[in-house]
């Protein structure tokens, strides 16, 4: 929706909201918001690829076929560690790298 009119996304989100109010309530009420907002940014910059219907990361980790999948998959605690991968791909501008003692000086 990147290119739609105005109109048209208001459209939409208004014809989404009648249809699933829910997901908009928890939008602003969820526990897992931070959680959506980092699928769609990694996304939108290629961390993570749809394939043949799956939603993967990498070349290995499947991580579902729909976003609700994902959302649950990215909230499991045996799931952390590609978790940071993840955050760290997506935005590496608050992973500062750190420098060593030559480069400091």
């Amino acid at each position: 929706m990147r290119n739609a009119y105005e109109s048209d996304i208001e459209d939409f989100l208004l014809e989404y909201a009648k249809r699933a109010p829910n997901k908009i309530i928890d939008l602003y009420t969820g526990s897992d918001t931070e959680l959506r907002m980092l699928f769609i940014d990694a996304c939108d910059k290629g961390v993570i690829r749809k394939k043949d219907g799956v939603y993967m990361y990498g070349e290995t980790v499947g991580l579902g076929v729909t976003d609700d999948a994902v959302i649950i998959w990215l909230k499991e605690a045996g799931n952390k560690k590609v978790v940071e991968m993840i955050k760290r791909e997506t935005y590496p501008e608050f992973y500062a790298k750190k420098k060593s003692g030559k480069e400091a000086e």
